[in-house]
């Protein structure tokens, strides 16, 4: 069931999965944006328009209110184009899907950060970011494409998959990620949680991860105290590196490479075609 956008005295539909219409998802973000940061967020989503017709792009303006304060309905914008309130919706749905298309939308991700949804007073965080669905889709159906995107929009796909696997995850600051990426917490049937740290890397095909990278989890795994540390990469391991996993020391070290990474996005995707979560 479509939902509405939740800005008061607004009718629309929400746009992707923000809680916001496509016109007033701009002027929040605008407005949690510095003014720099604002010129460019704007920048980005007049990229977006003109992948649409004149038409479709006028009637998105004209419809949620773009370049104005002024949200006009089906039958207002039908009767300045002379069409019918139904094709005003139907071009509408069309300049929409175009815009959202993940290819294109991939260019607001650096923006999306405001969109986080974190319960008061806890401490665990689960960033689900509103492009993170239809990224992942579209990656699951061209895995090479994982490999383009930038470090951080990797992190936050091996991060949204996580969360459909049933983890409460905390991606960590740039600034001082403590030598891993992501936090995650698992909950048993008992009530046991166990803590998993991830690091990401994001590598071209032909760029291995040696075992210095490996070792270097490992250590914060144990600084950590850390149940389980994971190396994701969109590349593979280097023969050292899996023998260093396989020593009878190492605990609990997971080495996931690409081809194990499109086997979690397979998954993943038949996961939200069943509607449920894997636990």
């Amino acid at each position: 069931m479509s939902k509405r956008c939740v800005e008061r005295g607004c009718r629309l539909k929400t746009w992707a999965e923000s809680p916001f219409c496509f016109g007033h998802f701009i002027d929040h973000v605008s407005r949690s944006l510095s003014d720099k940061q604002r010129a460019s967020f704007l920048d980005h989503i007049d990229v977006l328009l003109k992948t649409t017709s004149y038409r479709e792009r006028e009637i998105i303006k004209l419809r949620y209110g773009l370049g104005g304060m002024y949200y006009y309905t089906c039958d207002e914008v039908g009767r300045i184009f002379k069409i019918s309130s139904k094709s005003v919706r139907s071009i509408e749905q069309k300049a929409l899907q175009k815009i959202l298309h993940p290819a294109r939308f991939m260019r607001l991700s650096k923006f999306l950060d405001v969109y986080q949804l974190i319960e008061p007073d806890e401490k665990i965080v689960s960033t689900i970011h509103i492009c993170e669905s239809e990224l992942l889709a579209y990656v699951s159906k061209n895995p090479n494409r994982l490999r383009s995107v930038t470090p951080d929009v990797f992190e936050r796909i091996i991060a949204e998959i996580l969360i459909g696997f049933g983890f409460q995850v905390q991606l960590t600051p740039k600034t001082r990620d403590g030598g891993c990426d992501i936090i995650g917490f698992t909950s048993d049937h008992l009530g046991i949680t166990t803590k998993y740290i991830v690091e990401c890397k994001r590598y071209a095909k032909d760029r291995p991860v040696h075992v210095e990278l490996v070792r270097s989890l490992y250590g914060v795994k144990q600084q950590k105290r850390a149940d389980h540390a994971i190396l994701a990469t969109t590349s593979y391991f280097t023969a050292d590196s899996i023998r260093y996993c396989q020593s009878p020391d190492i605990w609990n070290l997971h080495l996931k490479d690409f081809e194990s990474i499109k086997e979690w996005l397979d998954t993943y995707e038949e996961m939200i075609k069943k509607g449920g979560v894997l636990i």
